[in-house]
């Protein structure tokens, strides 16, 4: 993730002389520092309570619930540079149930920005999935 945030180009762009090597030295450690938030976050309150998993900038996170009859996954591509204060756009891969994507999708995108996003935004499928499930007869 830092690699693919801190690419040469990019880098190129800031330093250009001797002297913007403190600018690149500054962006290098906000983005290691905003992965090491990232990674806690996701490491520490997401995969501990979901399936899922972190490839280059994407996190997946399965989502599923039995009362809901409900399964699908959503993918958070996130951009640590930016993270958490920009919108993460999300894709949502419906597998089982009728809870749709455009459900899920818009539950996501009225999470704002800001500190813990990615865990507001777990939470709020979380509840969106507790709440379809206790409104279905038993």
């Amino acid at each position: 993730m830092v690699t693919e945030s801190s690419r040469l180009e990019s880098l190129s762009k800031l330093c250009q002389t001797t002297e913007d090597i403190p600018k690149v030295l500054e962006h290098i450690s906000g983005v290691v520092a905003g992965a090491m938030s990232l990674d806690w976050e996701v490491e520490s309150n997401i995969l501990v309570t979901h399936l899922g998993g972190m490839q280059d900038n994407r996190l997946s996170v399965n989502f599923s619930s039995i009362q809901a009859y409900s399964k699908f996954t959503v993918t958070f591509h996130i951009n640590p540079v930016v993270y958490p204060e920009e919108r993460i756009f999300c894709e949502c891969q419906h597998d089982i149930g009728d809870i749709t994507t455009e459900k899920v999708l818009d539950a996501l995108a009225q999470v704002p920005p800001g500190s813990n996003y990615l865990v507001n935004m777990v939470t709020i499928v979380d509840q969106m999935l507790y709440n379809h499930g206790t409104r279905r007869p038993s």
